[in-house]
C-alpha cells in the first residue's frame, strides 16, 4: 500500500514538513494551561499543568468543535500537498480514528478515590453506539472538508475509537479495501485532544497527568493527521505500508493488570517487514506513563529473544515533541517516518510503528522508504 499525500497539525506546526522539521530540531511548544488547575499531591498547592495545545486552531474550543478544528488543519495541509503532486481528492473512502464520546467514562479502576469512583459510576449515562459514532465521524468530516474547501466530503467507510492503536486500525481496514477493490484510493485520518476540560478532569482524576506528584504521568497534547494512500501507485509513491499486525493484550491498564508485554512483543514480531540485516527503528507512543514504559521495555526483551536487531534499536518518541496525540499519535508517527525518509535523515530503510491502547488493542505498522524522490512537498 502506496502513500501519496499526506497533511498534519500539531502543537509544533500547522502542516506536516513544519512539525517534523521543528520536532527535528528539537523544539518543543508546550505550555501551562491557563483554563486548568491541579492541586499537588506533595505539596497540597495548586499548580499548573503542561500541555501541548494547537494554540492558532483550537484555543477557546472544546470537545467535537475542537476536533472539528484540528480536522480542518489536517486536511488544509493535505489538500495542499496532494494539489502541489497533481493528485485528485476525489472519490476517496475515508477511514476516520477518534476518540470515543464516552472516553472520559473508563478506566474507573485507575481512581484511588473509592467515593469518587461510585459518584462517577452512579453519574453514568449509557455510551454511544457504533452507529452513532459514525454519524459523529460523518458530521466532523463533512464540517472539515468544507473548512478545508474541499469539493466533496469523502465517503466515510469507518470510524475507530479503540484508543492509541486506532489509528493503525484504521490503516488496516483500508489496506483490507483497497486489497480487494472496494476502492481504489483512501484516505486514513486520525484526529485527538487530551486538552479540553472534561479529559483533563479524567486523566487527573486517574492521577495521569505529570506534575509533582505524577512525575512519570504524561503531557497532554492534541493532532490531526491525514493519509492518502492507493494500493499500488509506484510512481506518486512517497512511501509504503509494508506489513501490519494486530493483537489483544487482556493484561492492560484498564483491566487493572501488570503487562507483561506479550500483545505488543506478537505485533512488532508480526508487523515487521524488514530484512534481518536491517537495523531495528521503532517509533514508540510511550508518553511518559509507567505502564507504557513497562510494556516497551517487557516487549523488547522478549522480541532480544527472538532476533539480534532488537539488542540495540533505535526508538523514537514523538510524544517528547507533540505531547500525547492518542488516537492520533500512530498516524503522527507514521508522517514522522516518512519525513525523515524524505529529508534523508532516517536511521533505517524502515521504521516499524507500534501502539498500545489503554485497553486491550495493540497494533503495529511497517513503513519503508521507497526510491521514488519526493517533489512539489514544502521542507
Amino acid at each position: 500500500m502506496d502513500v501519496l499525500a499526506y497533511g498534519m497539525v500539531t502543537a509544533l506546526g500547522g502542516d506536516a514538513a513544519t512539525s517534523c522539521a521543528a520536532a527535528r530540531a528539537g523544539l518543543v511548544r508546550s505550555r501551562t494551561l491557563e483554563h486548568f488547575r491541579m492541586r499537588s499531591a506533595v505539596s497540597g498547592e495548586e499548580e499548573p499543568v503542561i500541555g501541548h495545545p494547537v494554540v492558532l486552531l483550537t484555543q477557546g474550543f472544546e470537545g467535537n468543535a475542537r476536533l472539528l478544528r484540528l480536522l480542518h488543519g489536517a486536511l488544509s495541509d493535505l489538500a495542499i500537498h496532494a494539489s502541489t503532486r497533481g493528485i485528485s481528492l476525489d472519490g476517496l473512502s475515508a477511514y476516520l480514528a477518534l476518540p470515543a464520546s464516552d472516553r472520559t467514562d473508563t478506566g474507573d479502576e485507575l481512581i484511588a478515590d473509592a467515593s469518587v469512583r461510585s459518584s462517577r459510576q452512579q453519574d453514568r449515562e449509557p455510551g454511544a453506539s457504533p452507529i452513532d459514532e459514525h454519524a459523529r465521524g460523518a458530521r466532523l468530516l463533512q464540517g472539515a472538508a468544507a473548512l478545508a474547501r474541499w469539493p466533496a466530503a469523502p465517503f466515510l467507510a469507518g470510524v475507530f475509537t479503540s484508543g492509541n492503536a486506532a489509528g493503525l486500525a484504521a490503516l488496516r481496514a483500508a489496506a483490507i479495501d483497497l486489497s480487494s477493490g472496494r476502492c481504489t484510493r483512501a484516505l486514513v485520518i486520525g484526529v485527538d485532544s487530551l486538552l479540553d476540560a472534561s479529559t483533563l478532569n479524567w486523566l487527573q482524576v486517574q492521577a495521569r497527568l505529570k506534575c509533582d506528584g505524577a512525575p512519570s504521568g504524561l503531557q497532554p497534547g492534541e493532532a490531526a493527521c491525514a493519509l492518502l494512500l492507493a494500493a499500488a501507485e509506484p510512481t506518486l509513491a512517497l512511501g509504503r505500508i509494508a506489513k501490519m499486525a494486530v493483537a489483544e493484550e487482556p493484561d492492560n491498564l484498564f483491566a487493572g493488570a501488570t503487562c507483561t508485554g506479550a500483545g505488543l512483543a506478537r505485533v512488532l514480531a508480526e508487523g515487521d517487514a524488514a530484512p534481518p540485516d536491517q537495523p531495528v527503528w521503532l517509533i514508540s507512543d510511550h508518553s511518559g506513563e509507567t505502564w507504557r514504559g513497562s510494556e516497551l521495555g517487557h516487549a523488547i526483551t522478549r522480541m532480544r529473544s527472538q532476533s539480534a536487531r532488537y539488542a540495540t534499536p533505535a526508538i523514537d518518541y514523538p510524544a517528547i515533541a507533540f505531547g500525547d496525540t492518542a488516537s492520533a499519535s500512530s498516524l503522527v508517527a507514521t508522517i514522522w517516518a516518512l519525513r525523515a525518509f524524505a529529508r534523508h535523515y532516517a536511521p533505517a530503510d524502515g521504521a516499524i510503528i507500534a501502539a498500545s491502547s489503554e485497553g486491550s488493542l495493540r497494533a503495529a505498522v511497517t513503513v519503508q522508504r521507497v526510491a521514488t524522490t519526493e517533489t512539489g512537498v514544502r521542507t
